[in-house]
């Protein structure tokens, strides 16, 4: 399928992004809710949702709800790094790249599920580095992003909530439920970030960016760069 930028300013394509789960952590999140706070019809994201990523019935039997072409939309980050983003029907998968260098799987959500994949902070820099529009990349990262200990809940929503509320997609009461809705799904307090010889680390072993995985220090130099550090 081609890029599709255009779905960025469509509701529907952010309620189906944050219906799916973040890794089954907390809150489990409740699609109602968040088609409600963004003013779509429940049946209607579902009938876009299936359109938009390829789905036919019989798929996950036959391929576990991965097709061979999927959605995807990109975007560029700071110091030429990509952000490609695959939506299948079963599975949402996030990679980070270089301009001409390797590509890595940052963070995947569904049923097999790589995640954390970024820490609150590093998604708001990231948004923060770019000079226009940071909102649409603080959205699209933070459902790869857990809550962990030592993380300031309160700071992660205030930050979730000035992103919804920067896309002009909702009203600001709905902004600040949903990063409410947002955090109460991603907060534990089992794992945590630390910084080590290859940067920062989850201790969660699944996370692309635990310690020893082969891809974890392309992934945090890509990381680096696109919060824009020389």
């Amino acid at each position: 399928m081609p890029e599709r930028q255009d779905v960025i300013a469509d509701r529907r394509f952010w309620a189906s992004l944050y219906c799916g789960g973040f890794g089954q952590l907390g809150e489990e999140p409740d699609p109602a809710a968040y088609c409600a706070l963004l003013g779509v019809d429940e049946q209607e994201v579902l009938d876009w949702h299936r359109e938009f990523t390829g789905w036919y019935p019989g798929i996950f039997d036959k391929s576990d709800g991965y097709s061979d072409d999927p959605a995807t939309i990109q975007l560029a980050l700071p110091n030429s790094v990509r952000l490609r983003i695959e939506l299948h029907p079963g599975d949402q998968c996030w990679f980070l790249g270089g301009e001409d260098g390797p590509e890595a799987m940052l963070a995947l959500v569904g049923g097999h599920w790589v995640l954390p994949g970024l820490r609150w902070q590093e998604a708001v820099a990231m948004g923060d580095a770019l000079p226009r529009d940071g909102w649409i990349a603080v959205l699209l990262l933070l459902p790869v992003v857990w809550l962990t200990a030592g993380d300031d809940p309160r700071a992660a929503h205030q930050a979730a909530a000035s992103a919804w509320m920067a896309s002009h997609l909702v009203e600001p009461s709905s902004a600040s439920a949903l990063a409410e809705l947002w955090v109460s799904a991603v907060e534990n307090r089992d794992y945590r970030w630390r910084q080590t010889a290859d940067g920062w680390c989850c201790d969660a072993h699944w996370s692309a960016r635990s310690q020893g995985r082969p891809e974890v220090s392309l992934l945090n130099r890509l990381v680096a760069a696109a919060q824009g550090a020389e």
